[in-house]
């Protein structure tokens, strides 16, 4: 099935016209969240298809659940062409093709996740694979629909927080858990869709994930990153700094648990769709909250000149963590036009109608021994 399309862009409103489709067997079975009997590449709300223009990858149903991870960048990681930060657990942008920060868009249902991570790669991206249907990443010319920034790729993320339909069933409920032995992670998510009346639709979701320090199978730095420790604390004890010599020299030995790199996340959503057959108009609310750790790297800190330590550091620094909270509302609707040649018009704001980001790094004990 090909799929002809025009898109327009406004300053307040992305308006996306497409042609009309054909109607599909009423005999096809049904899908649900973990079983597709067809693969749908991409519903971005500019195009249905996106791959009309370039390469794209998508996680969904099954694949999405076995791979979920506390951060996106960590979700995508087994996809062609894409590595991830890996500041830490729980800060994880996805790299396409060896861009990063604002060369790769992150986007939830085509419009900006308004979170620092393209700032700064020790900032999380507000989003959870939990609660997620479907995660596309997109290449080559599509991606300047997001943005002339985007040259490297944009990840899509699309959630069911504003109904698309009215639920057959009264009520539809799924859920997933999982359980990680790397950090002792557990990892719970739920959504849950009711029918209201036949024109009304009520959506509610949420994910909680716990984890203690991540343990690794050996050496907690890699080869050559030891390598490059045990040389930094070798011209530190030849300088006389045999404090700083020791220091680095414990961190190249260290074994086992990663200190300070334990994560604790929880996420709750909600949107009701009026939804007819003129077209639909809905809202949506969630709220992301994240508290974790920032693993030490070797060289992050430096001692200053002679008589220039300051308290802090004569004390020794504490480990760093981050509070992440974020309040987001989102408008969507649809215009059924029933034309020969429109069929619909679909528009978002090009921003969130809200979004509240509260952050705040703190020097403190690690994540794992401060959680109740």
């Amino acid at each position: 099935m090909r799929i002809h399309t025009l898109s327009l862009a406004a300053s307040f409103l992305t308006i996306a016209i497409a042609a009309p489709l054909h109607a599909q067997d009423s005999d096809s079975p049904k899908d649900d969240d973990f079983h597709v009997d067809k693969e749908i590449v991409v519903t971005a709300p500019y195009f249905e298809r996106l791959d009309l223009l370039a390469g794209t990858s998508a996680i969904a149903g099954e694949q999405l659940a076995e791979k979920s991870r506390g951060q996106i960048g960590d979700v995508l990681l087994d996809l062609p062409g894409i590595s991830a930060t890996s500041f830490s657990p729980g800060a994880s942008r996805p790299v396409l093709r060896g861009y990063q920060g604002n060369r790769v868009a992150v986007l939830t249902d085509g419009i900006g996740n308004i979170d620092v991570s393209n700032t700064s790669a020790d900032h999380a991206v507000t989003i959870d694979s939990l609660t997620t249907e479907r995660i596309e990443v997109l290449r080559g010319p599509a991606v300047l629909l997001f943005g002339g920034q985007a040259v490297g790729g944009a990840v899509n993320v699309i959630d069911k927080r504003i109904p698309r339909s009215i639920p057959d069933k009264p009520a539809h409920i799924d859920a997933i858990f999982g359980y990680g032995s790397a950090a002792n992670e557990y990892s719970a998510g739920a959504s849950a869709d009711f029918k209201l009346a036949d024109r009304l639709a009520i959506h509610f979701d949420g994910s909680y994930r716990n984890s203690d320090d991540l343990r690794s199978g050996g050496f907690v730095l890699s080869p050559a990153l030891r390598a490059e420790t045990l040389d930094f604390a070798e011209e530190e004890r030849e300088e006389g700094n045999i404090e700083e010599a020791e220091e680095a020299e414990a961190l190249a030995a260290l074994q086992g648990d990663i200190p300070n790199s334990a994560v604790k996340t929880w996420t709750f959503g909600s949107g009701i769709a009026f939804i007819d057959d003129g077209g639909s108009l809905g809202v949506s609310f969630n709220v992301y909250d994240t508290n974790y750790g920032i693993p030490a790297r070797p060289g992050a800190e430096h001692h200053g000149e002679e008589g220039e330590e300051s308290a802090e550091e004569e004390e020794g620094e504490a480990p760093v963590s981050i509070d992440l909270r974020q309040y987001r509302f989102d408008l969507r609707g649809a215009v059924q036009l029933g034309g020969r040649f429109f069929e619909n018009l679909i528009f978002v704001p090009v921003m969130p109608i809200m979004n509240i980001l509260n952050l705040k790094e703190m020097r403190s004990a690690p994540a794992s021994s401060a959680r109740v």
